[in-house]
C-alpha cells in the first residue's frame, strides 16, 4: 500500500504531542506507524504541515494500518493520567454523541507492563469512560460490541506515557487552572532539563507563552493545599489565586475563611499588598534582603513580604548615607519620625549648609534633605522648638492612628450595605460642625474595582478610566445611555447593594479635629462594629463620646 499523502488533525495531534514528549522519535519510525511519506513528519516536526481540505477522524477509519480494534475489557485507565475528575453529567452527553455519530476519535493505549492482554490508557479515558457507561447499560455501539475500540498502541516507559497523557491532558478547552499548574509541575518533575517553561509553552501550542506557565507553576509552589483545592473547585478564580501567591500560608487562609472568592481583584490585592513594601523603595542592595520576595502578578511589581527585615536594613542604610553626607556638607545627621519636619529648617546657600537624611519609621521611605540650616541655630527659642517638636510627634501619632482606625472600619462598612447608606445620608445632611467621615460619593466616576470584576463587571465594557491616577471610571461618550440602563434594570438587588457599600466606604475617612478630636460617628461606628479606638483618638471631654454611645444604645 502506498504512503498516505496527508495526516488528519487528530493524527497531527497525537505526533506532535509524542514529539514533544520524546524529541528522539524519527521521522522514518513515525512515517511507518502511520503510514505516511517521512517528509510529512519532517513538515510536521519543523511547523511547516498544514494539510488543505477537511479530513475524517481517523478512529471511524478502520483501513487505517496504524490502528487496531481491542476489546472493551481489555483497556484499562492509568494511574499516570494526570485527569482525576470526571463530570458525570459530561460523560453521559459524550455517550450520547457517540451513539448519535460514532466514535469520532481513536483511543491511544500502551501495553501493561504486567499483564500482556491489557492496555493502559495514555489518551481518551473520557471516551472510555462514555463507552463503559454505554456497555452498563446494554447500548454500546454494534460496530465496538463485535470488532472492539479503534485504538493506536505506542510502546512507551512511564515517564512517557505521563508526558503524553499530560499534554493531552492539557489541550481541552476546559482544564481547570490548578490541573494545568500540576501538569506543568510533574512535566517539570520527569525532567526539569528538558521539560523548560519555553519547552512546556512549545508543547500546549503557546510558543510565546512562558509567561501564562510561570504563572501556573506558581500556584503549586506558592498556594497553602486548602488554596489549591478551592481553585479546583471553583470557590475561587485564577485571578484570585494569582494574587493570593503574594501571601504567606497564614494569611492566604485566612482570607479563604473570610469569604474571598466574593471579592474584587483590587480588594484582594489591597489587602494583600497593604503591609508589604515595594523593592523599589530600598536604598539598600537588594541581595543583603534574605527573606521572600513576592511579585504582583497583574502589574510584575515586586515586593518585600518581611517588613521587619525591610526596616532594619532600611534604616541601617539610611544612617551610612548620612555617615557619607558628612564628607561634603558641614554638616549631615540621620532623622528617624513619622515625617520630615520642614519647619525646623531653613534652606540656605552658604558653608554652614547641611544635610539630613530621613527616615520614616511608618513607611521605611527614605528622603535626603540638602542645603540646610538649623533653626535653632539661628537664636529660636529652645523651649518654642521643643513645643513644636512635641506637636509634630503627637500629631505624627494620630495620623498613624487615624489611619489603623480606618483600615479597620472600611471593610466593615464595605460589606454592610445597610450601615453605609446609613453613613450616606448622614453625609447629605451634615454641616462644618457634624464633621462627616462620609464622602463616598462625592469623587466623579464609578469605582475602578467596582467594574472591574466586581459588583458592576458588566458595565466594564462601557466606561473608560476619569485620569490614571483617579481609580474611578465614567461611561466612555460614544456609550449607549439606554444599553447601560438596561444592564443597571437588569442588576440584581444584592449586586446593587454592594455597589453602594463598596462605594460609600471608599470615601469612609477619619480624621483628628483639634476642637474636640476624632467625629462621633466614628466613635459610634467603632463602638457597633467592636473596633477598639487608639486613646491618643479620643477628646479631653469625655461627654463627646458618652453623647456617642448613647446615640449608638438609643438606635439599638
Amino acid at each position: 500500500m502506498p504512503p498516505k499523502s496527508k495526516l488528519t488533525p487528530e493524527q497531527m495531534d497525537e505526533i506532535r504531542a509524542r514529539l514533544a514528549a520524546d524529541p528522539d522519535l524519527t521521522n522514518a519510525g513515525l512515517a511507518k506507524e502511520y503510514g505516511v511519506d517521512a517528509s510529512l513528519i519532517s513538515r510536521l516536526r519543523h511547523g511547516k504541515y498544514a494539510p488543505a481540505g477537511d479530513t475524517p477522524a481517523p478512529a471511524a477509519a478502520t483501513s487505517d494500518p496504524a490502528l487496531r480494534r481491542i476489546p472493551l475489557l481489555q483497556i484499562q485507565p492509568s494511574l499516570l493520567n494526570p485527569r482525576r475528575t470526571f463530570d458525570d453529567e459530561g460523560i453521559r452527553d459524550l455517550a450520547a454523541s457517540i451513539a448519535a455519530q460514532g466514535l469520532l476519535q481513536n483511543l491511544v493505549v500502551r501495553p501493561d507492563e504486567e499483564k500482556p492482554d491489557l492496555f493502559r490508557i495514555v489518551a481518551g479515558e473520557r471516551r472510555w469512560r462514555a463507552l463503559e457507561l454505554m456497555a452498563s447499560e446494554a447500548r454500546l455501539p454494534i460496530e465496538i460490541r463485535d470488532n472492539g475500540v479503534p485504538v493506536r498502541i505506542i510502546q512507551a516507559d512511564a515517564a512517557q506515557h505521563l508526558a503524553l497523557a499530560l499534554l493531552e491532558n492539557l489541550q481541552r478547552v476546559d482544564v481547570n487552572p490548578m490541573e494545568e499548574a500540576a501538569a506543568f509541575a510533574q512535566l517539570q518533575q520527569l525532567d526539569p532539563a528538558k521539560w523548560t517553561t519555553r519547552t512546556i509553552a512549545e508543547a500546549i501550542g503557546k510558543p510565546k507563552g512562558q509567561r501564562f506557565v510561570q504563572q501556573r507553576l506558581a500556584l503549586v509552589e506558592r498556594l497553602a493545599p486548602e488554596i489549591q483545592q478551592a481553585l479546583r473547585d471553583g470557590k475561587i478564580t485564577f485571578t484570585h489565586a494569582r494574587h493570593l501567591t503574594m501571601a504567606d500560608f497564614k494569611q492566604q487562609r485566612d482570607l479563604l475563611k473570610k469569604g474571598v472568592g466574593a471579592w474584587s481583584a483590587e480588594r484582594l490585592r489591597e489587602a494583600i499588598t497593604g503591609d508589604l513594601v515595594p523593592v523599589s523603595r530600598a536604598v539598600f542592595e537588594e541581595a543583603a534582603y534574605t527573606g521572600q520576595i513576592v511579585e504582583n502578578p497583574e502589574t510584575g511589581t515586586r515586593y518585600f513580604a518581611d517588613k521587619k527585615q525591610f526596616m532594619e536594613l532600611q534604616r541601617a542604610a539610611a544612617k551610612a548615607k548620612a555617615a557619607e553626607l558628612k564628607k561634603v556638607w558641614a554638616w549631615a545627621e540621620f532623622e528617624e519620625s513619622y515625617s520630615f519636619s520642614h519647619y525646623r529648617y531653613d534652606q540656605v546657600d552658604d558653608g554652614t549648609a547641611g544635610a539630613v537624611v530621613h527616615f520614616s519609621n511608618y513607611s521605611g521611605i527614605v528622603e535626603i534633605h540638602k542645603g540646610l540650616a538649623k533653626r535653632e541655630n539661628r537664636h529660636e527659642d529652645p523651649a518654642e522648638v521643643e513645643r513644636r517638636r512635641a506637636e509634630q510627634e503627637q500629631q505624627e501619632a494620630r495620623q498613624k492612628a487615624c489611619e489603623r482606625l480606618r483600615a479597620d472600619l472600611q471593610p466593615l462598612i464595605a460589606s454592610d450595605p445597610a450601615m453605609a447608606m446609613r453613613l450616606y445620608f448622614y453625609e447629605l445632611g451634615a454641616t462644618h460642625r457634624h464633621k462627616s467621615p462620609a464622602r463616598g460619593l462625592s469623587g466623579d466616576g464609578l469605582l475602578k474595582n467596582l467594574v472591574n470584576g466586581g459588583a458592576l463587571s458588566k458595565l466594564a465594557g462601557h466606561v473608560g478610566p476619569v485620569a490614571q491616577w483617579s481609580g474611578r471610571h465614567n461611561f466612555k461618550e460614544d456609550s449607549d445611555p439606554a444599553t447601560i440602563w438596561a444592564i443597571l434594570l437588569q442588576m440584581p438587588e444584592e449586586a446593587m447593594a454592594t455597589a453602594i457599600a463598596e462605594t460609600i466606604a471608599a470615601g469612609f475617612n477619619v480624621a483628628y479635629w483639634s476642637e474636640g478630636g476624632i467625629s462621633p460617628l466614628v466613635v459610634a461606628l467603632a463602638r457597633h462594629y467592636q473596633v477598639a479606638i487608639p486613646e491618643i483618638l479620643l477628646p479631653a471631654q469625655r461627654d463627646i463620646e458618652d453623647a456617642a454611645i448613647a446615640a449608638s444604645a438609643a438606635a439599638e
